[in-house]
Parts: structure tokens; C-alpha cells; sequence
């Protein structure tokens, strides 16, 4: 989680009509010139908070009953139940779950955490490993997300780097629509990182190895989150256009 802080300070225009207001009906009736003052007016501070949240549910597998280990060519049924939040619905059927801490001896450790999958595409255009996170709150069509994960492919069985595919669906069984790809490489963990508006709305964020590709990809820590959206400064200028 993210604590993005965002502050000014504004000098209430309100404030100040009443107060200069309440200085009129001080001298209204008297014969002497009122008296100029000075009014020292604390500015009022307004500060903006927002919480950024990861909308996945086990973004980075450490929610598993697995027992600890290099347990690899899982079932889909396997991986259902041993990670919470996700399902495994691909036509390949072997997602590998590697939940000892180590690289168990292929790419390298968990990138965050002690856990990690990795998710193979057995041939170009042929069966893939796929997987989807529930979501904590739906994707609303139409708004704009900021997405991240880790990737390593690893080729010591497959020629391929390849990439993965991230979808939006509404069925924790089925790709859906496809929303952002993310590039891996060889040598080590690559971020891949992006804002995308979803195409659709949905439950669930599902993941794939690309068609075009015969590769065995690691991969860990995901993150979707509301995109970040600047906020206009306060001005006097903008405090005067208000009370136009």
C-alpha cells in the first residue's frame, strides 16, 4: 500500500468577506473616520489524503497452503486450492508454485516474498498456463489503472523470452479481455509497469504467456491500482474565478 500525500495552504476567501463584513458594522453610524486595521488571518490548511490500494488479492502468491518446497507441474485444481484468490483454468495445466524462498533452481528467488509461479507456453500458438486474481473491487470500464509485476523467463527448456498478457474478465475461468502486456527477460526480475483504462468491467485480473512465444516465464509481485491523477493547485487566481 501507497500513502500519496498531496497539502497547500489557502487563504479562505469566505473568511475574509466576513471579516471585512464584521469591520463595516463596527463604525456604520459613527461620525469617525473608521481606522484602518490590520487583520492577521491564519491560513487555513487543507490537505488532500489518498490511499492507494491493491485491488489484487495475493498479488504475490504468499497466501498459499502449499507445503513449502519447488513444487512444479501443478494441476489447475491444485493451484486453486493451494492459493487463495486464485484459479487456474489454462489448457497446459502445469503452472509451477515455488514457495521455499530459493530460485529452486531455475531463474532466480521470489522477487518479493518467499513465493513465485512461473507459467509456460508448451509452443507457439500452442497450450498455455493461465491463471486469474479475484479482485478486492470491480474494474469499472472506462477508467484508467496503473498496473505492475515482475517477470524472468528462464530457457533452460524453452527457446523463447516471450511476455506475459494481462486480460480483464468477469469469469474466473476465462482470459477475457486482453488490457496490458508486460516484456521479461533473461538475467534477472524486469518490472513491468503501465497505466491502461480498462476496456471492460470485470472481477478479475487473469494472466497468460503470449501466442507468439514457446516460453517458461517466473513471475511475482502484482499490483493494480486507481491510477494516479494530478490535483489542480489553489490559487488566488482560482479562488477568484470561484466567487465570480
Amino acid at each position: 500500500m501507497k500513502l500519496v500525500t498531496i497539502s497547500r495552504t489557502v487563504l479562505s476567501a469566505v473568511t475574509v468577506l466576513a471579516l471585512l463584513g464584521a469591520a463595516t458594522q463596527s463604525t456604520a453610524g459613527s461620525s469617525t473616520p473608521p481606522v484602518p486595521r490590520s487583520y492577521d488571518v491564519p491560513p487555513v490548511a487543507q490537505s488532500s489524503v489518498r490511499v492507494l490500494t491493491n485491488l489484487i488479492l495475493n498479488g504475490d502468491f504468499e497466501n498459499s497452503t502449499f507445503t513449502p518446497g519447488c513444487n512444479f507441474n501443478q494441476s489447475n485444481a491444485s493451484i486453486t486450492a493451494g492459493l487463495a484468490n486464485i484459479t487456474a483454468y489454462g489448457a497446459a495445466t502445469e503452472i509451477d508454485e515455488m514457495s521455499n524462498g530459493t530460485s529452486c533452481g531455475f531463474a532466480g528467488p521470489p522477487q518479493s516474498g518467499t513465493v513465485k509461479l512461473a507459467i509456460h507456453r508448451q509452443s507457439v500458438g500452442g497450450s498455455t498456463d493461465e491463471f486469474s486474481f479475484l479482485l478486492s473491487s470491480a474494474v469499472v470500464a472506462g477508467t484508467a489503472y496503473d498496473i505492475s509485476f515482475y517477470s524472468w523467463s528462464d530457457l533452460s527448456f524453452d527457446p523463447d523470452v516471450g511476455w506475459v498478457e494481462i486480460g480483464l474478465s468477469s469469469s474466473a475461468a476465462s482470459f477475457g479481455t486482453l488490457a496490458f502486456s508486460g516484456t521479461s527477460g533473461t538475467t534477472g526480475w524486469v518490472l513491468s509497469s503501465g497505466t491502461f483504462t480498462a476496456p471492460v468491467n470485470a472481477t478479475y485480473l487473469t494472466a497468460r504467456v503470449t501466442a507468439s512465444a514457446e516460453a517458461w516465464i517466473h513471475i511475482d509481485n502484482f499490483t493494480l491500482e486507481l491510477a494516479t491523477v494530478p490535483v489542480e493547485d489553489l490559487t488566488w487566481g482560482g479562488i477568484k474565478e470561484m466567487y465570480k
